[in-house]
């Protein structure tokens, strides 16, 4: 078995704005097809780069939070025809914190009945692979072509039983969910097994303080579990006002096109997100809405929760406007976010503040 450690982590940052000299358009951070699907800036800033050798046994690398990921490079096709030898490319992504959540617009929200769930995750990863450029699936015609994750439960908590596996994917309305997969009774590697999931999917199990994970598919897909909670939905309404731009702001920020900005930042859902994080689950959820500033949610009741009101400033994603507020759902259902609750920071002092809620 070889093993090939991280070489190279990928920064690549880009945001757009529109001409209008009063409105600034988050794009493809957030409602373009970049931004709410497989890849936004965020992601792109995060992503860990590889190398390994195919054609030959099975490999092995570790990512920067110990992960281990291996597959068998005989199992790769390009255009549905076998990959002989050769360098690929491997580009892996791994999410355990709400700030990447946030930022990388991956909440830990499935869909079951049609119906939208919060999830408890234990991790939410992509793995994709090039050669010469052009990316390579698994050859499901082999019955050795599994990939499999170790990934350390302590990286989201103590071990979890309950763990499944989950695909991630776009609906029409451009929102990320993940979906359970389907359940078959029979894995091409690892024989009759209850509990794992579809040729497409995922299987969970604990070994050793660890989750192991059978990915037969590439692409966005995560470990978790429904998280719990005692009170029924309620709808949740948030307001929020338009951000006051004043002349110290101007002068500690010279990095931000002001000018451009305008004396007001009015915030909706093309230029901001918020996020709902819960002090006792690994999960963050958006609200939904955004039209005239007002944000809308169905949230269970009388849990602790902070809404984080967040928008880009600057064409390199790393200046911030952001909101914190904590509250117990249903004490309020109508919530509304003034002018003077709304700090100013840059990407790390952003996620810091959400990874410690």
């Amino acid at each position: 078995m070889k093993y090939f450690g991280a070489f190279l982590l990928l920064i690549m940052i880009s945001f757009s704005c529109n001409d209008d000299d009063t409105y600034y358009d988050g794009g493809s951070f957030f409602t373009s097809e970049y931004g709410t699907g497989d890849d936004n800036a965020h992601i792109e800033s995060i992503t860990q780069a590889f190398s390994v050798e195919a054609g030959g046994e099975e490999v092995c690398f570790t990512s920067l939070n110990g992960v281990e990921v291996c597959l068998n490079t005989t199992c790769l096709t390009d255009n549905g025809q076998p990959l002989g030898f050769g360098f690929v490319d491997v580009k892996y992504v791994e999410i355990f914190d709400r700030g990447d959540m946030l930022l990388g617009n991956k909440p830990a929200v499935g869909l079951v009945d049609g119906e939208q769930v919060i999830l408890d995750s234990g991790g939410e990863f992509r793995i994709e692979l090039f050669y010469q450029g052009e990316k390579l699936e698994l050859d499901w015609y082999s019955p050795i072509c599994d990939i499999k994750m170790t990934i350390p439960c302590q990286l989201t908590g103590d071990c979890n039983e309950e763990m499944g596996g989950w695909s991630g994917s776009v609906d029409q309305a451009g929102n990320f969910n993940w979906n359970l997969s389907d359940i078959v009774i029979q894995s091409p590697t690892i024989g009759l097994v209850a509990g794992v999931n579809g040729l497409t999917g995922n299987a969970v199990t604990v070994v050793d303080d660890n989750y192991e994970m059978i990915v037969q598919d590439l692409g966005w897909r995560n470990c978790d579990v429904l998280a719990q909670f005692d009170g029924p939905n309620i709808p949740i309404t948030i307001e929020c006002n338009a951000f006051v731009v004043d002349e110290n702001i101007i002068d500690n920020w010279p990095e931000v096109d002001w000018e451009g900005l305008g004396s007001t930042f009015s915030f909706d859902n093309l230029n901001s997100r918020i996020g709902v994080a819960f002090p006792t689950v690994n999960t963050l959820m958006n609200m939904t809405g955004g039209e005239n500033s007002i944000f809308t949610q169905s949230l269970p009741s009388n849990e602790e929760c902070d809404f984080i009101l967040m928008a880009p400033l600057d064409e390199d994603g790393e200046v911030f406007l952001y909101a914190v507020k904590n509250t117990i759902i249903g004490d309020d259902p109508n919530i509304t976010i003034s002018s003077n609750e709304i700090l100013i920071g840059n990407k790390s002092e952003l996620l810091q503040v959400v990874n410690s809620l």
